[in-house]
């Protein structure tokens, strides 16, 4: 849902502007706030089984907030306020950690205050993001009508596959390992993709860039030098980061640690396919095709879960990282075919 604000913001086809689907995402909250507490709550209660109800209904409150806050972020990268954008997701992490800093030195954190402190930064996300939001966009002219809450549902659908799909392809892979070979290897493994997957950061916050570009100008040339450009920076980064990585798991971790470098090798240079795969996304989802990334997304997700349960117990992390490499190369095929057919109806587009 989330993502489909950049979308909807961003192309003059939907007809609103910061205000209208500031308004739409109220009415979503208020919609979707029951369902999202009630999953947020039994969460909670799952992994900790705390006895306190005025826990529970801050936390239910602060999954409300956060989507609230979420929905505002990505509607500032819509009208092309990334920066403002990215800011707000930092002051909601620094109002959270320096309250729990400061409860902590006065000897009052605990659970409660501290999911306290998330919600006051879920709030300051919401606040700044209206007031950046309102602030930086005019005011579109109407003429077809609005964008209603039924038409961002409707349209939205197809990303609740894409995010699955993308969720499971990307961190499916430690839950089965866990399954698998216990906890000990799923915390080498993590260790050691956590740091292969640093790079590939460059092409999530490039594509946030480039869908509210391609959206609003209907440039479809942007997707491929967008795409030369991030593979390089991903590939530089890389290079970079993953001498560092195998010092820290061979020498400043050490031990078991050890075990994640053959892990780390091979997930580096995935995070190249990847990149690839955010970017051909990213132009998808500009001309509204988020159907085409819900099935790219369940396409990885089926290859991750067929690979990744023999490889994973004949070799271990190994085989979970082989498995990941091969759930993300899928998904960079059918990310390039899918925005192909699209880059053919647009004649300055040249496909390589």
């Amino acid at each position: 849902m989330t993502s489909s604000a950049r979308v909807v913001v961003s192309d003059a086809r939907y007809q609103t502007d910061f205000r209208r689907f500031s308004l739409l995402s109220a009415k979503l909250v208020l919609l979707a706030g029951l369902p999202v507490a009630l999953f947020g709550v039994l969460a909670l209660w799952f992994v900790s089984h705390i006895d306190s109800p005025r826990i529970y209904a801050i936390f239910a409150l602060y999954c409300c907030v956060m989507l609230f806050g979420a929905l505002t972020r990505e509607t500032l990268h819509g009208i092309g306020r990334h920066v403002a954008a990215i800011s707000t997701d930092l002051v909601a992490a620094a109002v959270q950690f320096a309250g729990a800093a400061v409860l902590q030195v006065v000897g009052l954190l605990n659970v409660e205050s501290f999911i306290s402190m998330g919600l006051a930064g879920a709030a300051s996300q919401v606040a700044l993001g209206l007031w950046s939001g309102h602030r930086g966009s005019l005011p579109r002219p109407n003429q077809n009508g609005t964008f209603t809450l039924r038409s961002l549902l409707w349209f939205s659908a197809p990303a609740i596959g894409l995010q699955l799909g993308l969720w499971v392809a990307w961190r499916g892979d430690r839950l089965i390992l866990g399954v698998v070979s216990g906890p000990t290897e799923v915390g080498i493994y993590a260790t050691a993709s956590t740091m292969a997957d640093i790079p590939w950061l460059i092409a999530a916050g490039v594509s946030a860039v480039l869908t509210n570009r391609v959206s609003a100008s209907q440039d479809y040339s942007l997707v491929q030098r967008y795409r030369r450009l991030t593979f390089i920076a991903t590939a530089a980064a890389s290079l970079v980061i993953t001498p560092i990585a195998a010092w820290i798991l061979i020498c400043y971790l050490g031990g078991e640690f050890r075990r994640g470098l053959p892990a780390l090798l091979i997930l580096a240079p995935a995070a190249l396919l990847l990149a690839s795969t955010q970017i051909d996304l990213a132009g998808c989802m500009a001309v509204s095709d988020l159907k085409a990334g819900a099935r790219i997304g369940l396409q990885g997700a089926v290859v991750l879960v067929l690979t990744a349960f023999p490889l994973s117990y004949f070799f271990g992390s190994t085989g979970c990282a082989i498995a990941s490499a091969c759930a993300y190369a899928a998904m960079s095929v059918a990310a390039r075919r899918a925005w192909n057919r699209h880059a053919h109806h647009d004649p300055s587009r040249v496909v390589t």
